[in-house]
């Protein structure tokens, strides 16, 4: 995938549409990174400026993140046991300048309850989900947009925005630990 320098010196990926997603694939097929009891994921990302769609920052089976087409609803798509959308509660359009700016968006999910929490930047948690189709019971092999189920690269949709920086943690972070990375990364992307 290309990487694109924004103005300012940001390099990052862009998944608004003409790039795909970044897929695992091993030995030519779709292969999910394992799922954890507790998993932690920070993303230093602006977010696509367009509700006509999906918005899907990680897929496997699930959609263990996304935002709602045709609104800003923050949440998790259930595909294993056909619960659909789960939604957060929140908005992704409160996060300061959200689509122009690379927020530090965190997630904590798991397989007990709460499933599914949500903070950006500094914050506490402003998001979650505590419906049992939201357990965190699936990999994901897609990062940027929805896979399509497909193994070829050019099979794409539901982009997600551009994505400076994804981490992902086999547990659940300490508010503390979010602190210091946010703390270390807030100069660089300006927040």
């Amino acid at each position: 995938f290309p990487v694109t320098i924004q103005p300012g010196g940001i390099s990052h990926f862009n998944f608004e549409g003409a790039n795909g997603a970044a897929k695992r694939l091993v030995g030519g097929s779709l292969s999910n990174v394992p799922n954890f009891t507790n998993g932690t994921f920070v993303v230093f990302s602006s977010i696509l400026n367009s509700t006509s769609n999906w918005r899907t920052l990680t897929r496997g089976t699930d959609h263990q993140v996304l935002i709602e087409s045709g609104s800003n609803r923050l949440g998790m798509y259930d595909n294993t046991t056909s619960t659909n959308f789960q939604d957060s509660t929140f908005l992704v359009s409160n996060i300061p300048n959200y689509t122009t700016r690379f927020n530090m968006l965190c997630w904590k999910l798991s397989t007990s309850s709460p499933y599914y929490q949500f903070q950006y930047n500094d914050s506490s948690v402003v998001g979650s989900i505590t419906s049992i189709g939201a357990t965190f019971d699936d990999g994901f092999s897609s990062i940027g947009a929805f896979h399509d189920n497909n193994n070829l690269m050019n099979s794409f949709s539901q982009y997600w925005g551009k994505i400076a920086v994804f981490l992902y943690y086999n547990r659940h972070l300490s508010n503390s630990e979010i602190s210091k990375i946010y703390n270390a990364f807030k100069i660089r992307f300006n927040i």
